[in-house]
């Protein structure tokens, strides 16, 4: 068998073992409000957790001690090399911030481009885009036209990356940010 075909052929069942083991810890970690926690306990029986104080992107990022723990955890309890054990968090990593992204998207967009409006119900994109037609969110398509326009990716300046969700939402995740923004939409106004 050749150099090649032996290299792929490892490639392809390291990335099975990589998904394999993401499958099997994915739910350990989780988010409350906006806060990375875990079901993994260190030898000393706490969980490991980031330091809580911080935004989604510092908890996450593969520059503290957290991610640190996390690829050990992997490394130690799956036999996983580093490199592998940092796919691994890196797939949770992905996770837990399209998690965030989804859950405080609504209220974004709401602060920055309807608050204020007279109909808050109704997007006037000619004010963004040269010939913009105005858009009523309480349709789901017209809300999915807006975030494509919006743009579903999130800069994290602490790893340098971009990530882009827009192929990893699924029809749950736009009806969940949908019904979230009537629902700040209509609490909004009724505190006025």
């Amino acid at each position: 068998m050749s150099f090649k075909i032996k290299k792929i052929l490892k490639e392809f069942a390291n990335q099975n073992i990589i998904n394999r083991i993401y499958n099997m810890v994915k739910d350990d970690f989780y988010l409350v409000n906006g806060k990375v926690k875990t079901n993994i306990i260190d030898i000393d029986g706490r969980n490991i957790e980031p330091y809580a104080r911080s935004g989604i992107n510092v908890q996450l990022s593969k520059k503290n001690g957290f991610a640190e723990n996390i690829i050990e955890y992997l490394h130690n309890s799956f036999g996983l090399d580093f490199e592998d054990a940092e796919k691994v968090y890196s797939l949770i990593s992905f996770d837990l911030k399209k998690e965030n992204f989804i859950e405080n998207l609504p209220s974004v967009i709401y602060e920055d481009y309807l608050q204020y409006s007279d109909n808050p119900f109704i997007i006037n994109m000619s004010q963004y885009v040269e010939g913009g037609k105005k858009l009523d969110l309480r349709k789901l398509d017209n809300f999915k036209s807006f975030l494509k326009w919006y743009g579903l990716q999130s800069h994290d300046a602490h790893d340098e990356v971009t990530l882009d969700f827009s192929n990893y939402l699924t029809d749950e995740d736009y009806t969940y940010m949908y019904e979230e923004l009537l629902n700040i939409i209509k609490y909004d106004e009724g505190n006025y």
